[in-house]
């Protein structure tokens, strides 16, 4: 993970999870926290782009989504699904799959900004808790889930998946 620092300058941040086998929580940018996200403001992240690898094993079935959260707790949290790769028996696209979203257009970034969401909505979800941390891009489990933190989210029913995440990301003032 690496970041560029200043107001208005693009920062990165990415995941790497190797053979996870079980549904799995991760923090790719912590809104509220500045210190080991280099971002100057707090208020919401607007996405500039998203690259991303999955590579399941061949009995893998589940999903890989990202996301922001809304409505996190001490009990759960609710995770606007921005983007999710279905796979399962139906859907095996390639041994890897990738995907590059790209919000750089006329419109501007993807703004992860709960206010002006329609997005669908994977509601009550506990592993995103106010007083459970999860594992960052630093890979240290320091991380507790809070109100606009970027998320992905591996939901597994069968055999194991790696996943390369890059976001590219400025958080407006």
């Amino acid at each position: 993970m690496y970041y560029e620092n200043g107001n208005g300058v693009l920062c990165y941040a990415g995941i790497r999870a190797i053979s996870i086998a079980a549904n799995t929580a991760y923090m790719v940018v912590d809104l509220s926290d500045t210190t080991n996200w280099k971002h100057q403001y707090t208020d919401h992240i607007d996405l500039c782009f998203v690259n991303i690898s999955i590579n399941g094993s061949d009995d893998f079935n589940g999903r890989v989504e990202l996301g922001y959260l809304e409505n996190v707790d001490a009990e759960n949290g609710d995770m606007r699904i921005i983007k999710s790769w279905p796979i399962d028996d139906t859907i095996k696209y390639a041994s890897i799959i990738t995907d590059n979203l790209n919000f750089d257009g006329k419109n501007g970034y993807f703004h992860c900004n709960s206010v002006k969401s329609f997005l669908p909505m994977n509601q009550h979800d506990q592993l995103f808790q106010t007083d459970v941390n999860i594992t960052g891009p630093d890979g240290n489990v320091l991380y507790p889930s809070g109100n606009g933190d970027l998320v992905l989210k591996i939901t597994r029913g069968a055999g194991n998946v790696s996943v390369g995440l890059l976001v590219g990301y400025v958080t407006p003032q």
